[in-house]
């Protein structure tokens, strides 16, 4: 018998990814799909976010609670909301908001620091005396020119000039980095007012230069450096793999009369990976003689009823079995030449000189002696000795004479 390898199949791979989320990694899971194996194994691992919270916050008034919300701008997550009790009413005092004009009445008014809350008292019209002023604009007020009542705040105003808006200049800045915000701090040039622009962290930026370890099945990997920062990362660069090449076939020289013969090479790249492929056109065809095809003993397919063949008595062998191939031998019709054939079985391992090797391959033989029997001792009468085993073996040989049954002791034998 001969033993033969088979190649480890390799594992068959399924994939399930679960992604990432806010509070859990995110990862792909292999496990093979080969009956009983069960071998599996993560890989890819993206790790873990933290909530990513954004405030939104409703003022308290007077008479209304306030709200503070926070809601995950990533996965939509709420915490719990933050209630700004209602602040309750604090009244300035009475004062006058309407002085008596020449026609009008006037007004004493106390209100509400923080809302629209008023309470009025009435105060008798006194009339007109009116005076004029130029209200210059600010940065945030329009100018006009006014006429008021000296006595009632009456107001006429025309002649308006729009507010002028702030005049911003940058008097501080702290730039972002990759991870840190930064802002710019403003000052108004004329009424000093200040304006913090808070400027987002830039994020990494990474630049990829790839490992050099890609395979032929297996994507490499890339390290990536952040162009702002020394911050660097490794991962898999998707589709590096580099593929199989298969560039220098060596012919297996195994074709036949009707089937191509094969070729195989080797993965240039050293992965050990084989590649078999048939050669094009390459079966031999047969090669008859008579119409015995004189490779594969194959018998053309050709009329022959026509004649009554006559062939000789003694096969003649063209293909000499031995110990590992079946041989062949014919009989040619004398008249027709046609020929029928029929295989001869192998020889099996031969060994004429006794070196423990077949004399037609070399192969070692090795010889396994049959195992005797063990002979147990014989414990009839004849072998006891003296008279008694005299007249056994006497009565034995006269039974012979006679043609009779004669006793057969335990050792085998007839006395």
């Amino acid at each position: 018998n001969e033993e033969r390898v088979i190649p480890a199949t390799g594992h068959a791979y399924k994939k399930t990814t679960f992604p990432v989320s806010c509070a859990a990694d995110g990862y792909d899971l292999f496990e093979c799909q080969n009956e009983g194996c069960g071998h599996k194994y993560k890989d890819n691992w993206v790790k873990d976010r933290q909530h990513n919270y954004t405030e939104t916050k409703k003022e308290a008034t007077c008479s209304t609670a306030g709200l503070i919300t926070y809601v995950c701008a990533t996965c939509g997550n709420r915490k719990d909301d933050v209630v700004i009790p209602a602040l309750g009413h604090d009244m300035e005092g009475a004062v006058v908001s309407k002085e008596p004009t020449c026609s009008d009445e006037g007004l004493m008014t106390d209100k509400s620091k923080r809302c629209s809350r008023t309470v009025t008292e009435t105060i008798p019209a006194l009339g007109h005396d009116l005076d004029i002023a130029v209200i210059p604009a600010t940065c945030t007020e329009g100018g006009f020119t006014k006429s008021t009542c000296k006595r009632c705040n009456y107001v006429e105003e025309y002649n308006n000039i729009p507010a002028l808006g702030h005049d911003k200049k940058i008097t501080n800045a702290i730039a972002p980095t990759c991870v840190y915000e930064g802002y710019h701090l403003y000052t108004c040039a004329r009424c000093g007012i200040e304006d913090r622009e808070t400027l987002p962290a830039l994020g990494h930026e990474y630049e990829y230069t790839p490992d050099g370890n890609a395979t032929c099945t297996q994507d490499g990997t890339r390290t990536g450096k952040c162009i702002r920062c020394p911050k660097t990362i490794s991962d898999y660069e998707p589709g590096s793999a580099l593929g199989h090449s298969f560039t220098l076939y060596i012919s297996n020289s195994n074709a036949t009369c009707t089937d191509n013969a094969t070729e195989w090479a080797a993965c240039d790249r050293g992965c050990g990976t084989k590649d078999v492929r048939e050669i094009p056109n390459s079966a031999l065809g047969h090669n008859y003689v008579g119409n015995l095809c004189t490779r594969c003993h194959a018998v053309k397919d050709e009329d022959s009823s026509v004649c009554k063949h006559i062939y000789p008595d003694n096969w003649t062998v063209i293909i000499t079995p031995d110990c590992q191939n079946k041989g062949a031998q014919v009989k040619v019709c004398t008249l027709c030449k046609n020929i029928i054939s029929e295989s001869l079985p192998k020889t099996g391992h031969i060994d004429h000189n006794g070196d423990s090797k077949c004399d037609s391959c070399d192969k070692k033989i090795v010889i396994v002696e049959p195992q005797k029997p063990e002979e147990k001792p014989c414990s009839c009468d004849c072998h006891a000795g003296g008279i008694k085993a005299f007249f056994f073996k006497l009565i034995n040989f006269f039974a012979k004479i006679f043609d009779k049954n004669a006793r057969v002791c335990d050792c085998g034998k007839a006395h």
